[in-house]
This record gives structure tokens, C-alpha cells and sequence, in this order.
């Protein structure tokens, strides 16, 4: 099962799984992210584009996530600790279907700025997730730079133009100031 954000990395990372010939099923999660409209339709076009199954699950919490994530300003846009929650979501439903993995698309980039990308912190919740349900956690671009995954995914031919990464659109377009942007623009 492949955490699917709709953004390039996890794009990738299904292309990646289906030329190793994995069997692969897709999970999208909602948690009050700014661009959860445009990033579930990514989640699904994509899917439907890879012709795999698309699971979806939605986190509630009693503290506003939107307003977590909406700090003006540019740099990082995200819940602080989101990976635990997308990767708990995704043990879950991992062992549900009876997967015995779960894919994220952390790249080596994403480390400066967020702990729950770090490789240590993979294989902290892998062990969780083991010790849970059998379900360990990987992130096969962990060591990969942005560079290197869009070179990986233009080799695996996947459709870019379906892809949205970006954590603050406005009106419907990427914003170009948040970490996801300029990382993407920084590899073009």
C-alpha cells in the first residue's frame, strides 16, 4: 500500500512499485490539509491513470488542522507530525487488506525540514508498525533528491501534468513560496 498525496514523489513511487512488479493499492487521507481538493483529485486521477485501487480515509481531530497549516508566509505548511498520522492511517489499512507494507514518498530533501522524514524516524514507525500488525513502513526515496526523483519518474513516464504539489494553493493554483513548490521548481 503506497501513501498517495497526489504530489510527484508519491506518483513516482507507484510508478516505482509497478515496475518492480508489486501489487499495488493506493491510500489517500484526508486531514484537514489546505489543499485537500486539489490533492485528492491528483490522488485519483493518478490511481485511476496507474489503473490501481485508491483507498481513502479521513482523520478528524478536535484541533483545527486547517488552521495548523495556514500559517502565513513561506517555508514549511504542514502539521507538524503529519507522517505519523498518514503512517498510522496507512498500518491500519495496510493490514486490512492484508498488505504487509506501507510506501511513503519521503526524499532526502525533506529531512531539514521535517523529523518525520528522517530515516531513523522510518524505521521507528516501521518497528511500530511491525510490533502493531505485521505492517512495516518504508520509503524506498529516503537517500534520493528531488532532482533525482523527478529523473526517475520521467523515466517511468509518469504523468506530471496530474500531479499537485503544493500545500497552499490560491484560487486553485499553486502558491510558489511553500517548501513543495520551491523544491520542484529548484529540480525542473
Amino acid at each position: 500500500m503506497i501513501l498517495v498525496s497526489g504530489g510527484l514523489d508519491s506518483a513516482a513511487l507507484v510508478a516505482h512499485a509497478l515496475a518492480l512488479g508489486h501489487d499495488v493499492r493506493g491510500l489517500y487521507v484526508r486531514y484537514g490539509q489546505q489543499a485537500e481538493p486539489e490533492e485528492q483529485a491528483a490522488a485519483r486521477s493518478l490511481c485511476f491513470h496507474f489503473g490501481i485501487p485508491l483507498a481513502e480515509a479521513t482523520v478528524s481531530a478536535s484541533v483545527d488542522l486547517k488552521e495548523m497549516n495556514a500559517e502565513p508566509g513561506d517555508g514549511p505548511r504542514v502539521v507538524p507530525g503529519r507522517n505519523g498520522i498518514l503512517c498510522s492511517v496507512g498500518i491500519g489499512a495496510a493490514s486490512a487488506f492484508g498488505a504487509d507494507q506501507i510506501w511513503i514518498g519521503c526524499i532526502a530533501e525533506d529531512f531539514a525540514d521535517y523529523a518525520d522524514c528522517r530515516p531513523a524516524w522510518v524505521a521507528a514507525m516501521s518497528k511500530v508498525g511491525e510490533m502493531a500488525c505485521g505492517v512495516s513502513v518504508v520509503a524506498p526515496f529516503a537517500q534520493m533528491t528531488k532532482r533525482e526523483v523527478v529523473e526517475r519518474a520521467k523515466a517511468l513516464f509518469v504523468p506530471t501534468n496530474l500531479c499537485w504539489s503544493c500545500y497552499s494553493p490560491e484560487s486553485g493554483h499553486p502558491c510558489g513560496r511553500c517548501n513543495s513548490c520551491i523544491s520542484l521548481e529548484r529540480a525542473a
